[in-house]
């Protein structure tokens, strides 16, 4: 098994921080080194070098950095459970012509929708919240709200109002 090391960018401890907050915060053992991945990446975008920072001040800063960021992929990796055990098909269950034209009706309500709204939609299905895509499309959380709440309609017009949840 293969297992990053931070070594160039955190200090052992920082690691060990991290991992331990991670686990208090009920993440599995399997999914923690992608949860430490998620702050490692925060941290090399943090408006300062954190490398750069006291230790001091490190110190005080990490446990909440770590715990909001560690609380948010936890968030995001809910909805995007959720989302699929709504939609998990039985493995025993037939195509049947219900499933077949709900799935008529999503593909004709999405090719309703422009690239971006279209772009957003599989966003939110990959579990991303409203602020995570704001920030990647470098835009204002009001604009995909607002964005999100078009789409919303889209889709209650459709009848596919189960898609989107509150």
């Amino acid at each position: 098994m293969i297992t990053n090391t931070y070594d160039s960018v955190l200090e052992k401890w920082e690691v060990r921080l991290i991992k331990s907050r991670a686990k208090k915060l009920g993440f599995f053992d399997h999914e923690i080194d992608d949860a430490l991945q998620e702050v490692v990446i925060a941290l090399l975008t943090w408006p300062e070098p954190w490398a750069e920072l006291p230790e001091e001040q490190r110190q005080d800063l990490l446990p909440a950095i770590s715990d909001n960021l560690l609380r948010k992929t936890m968030r995001s990796e809910g909805r995007r459970r959720k989302r699929e055990t709504a939609i998990a098909i039985p493995e025993d269950a037939t195509y049947s012509d219900e499933a077949m034209l709900r799935e008529v009706d999503i593909t004709a309500a999405l090719d309703t929708l422009e690239e971006p709204e279209r772009q957003i939609c599989k966003m939110l299905a990959a579990g991303h919240s409203v602020s995570d895509i704001a920030q990647k499309l470098d835009s204002s959380w009001f604009v995909v709200n607002g964005i999100v709440n078009r789409v919303r309609q889209t889709f209650e017009k459709a009848g596919l109002e189960q898609w989107f949840e509150d």
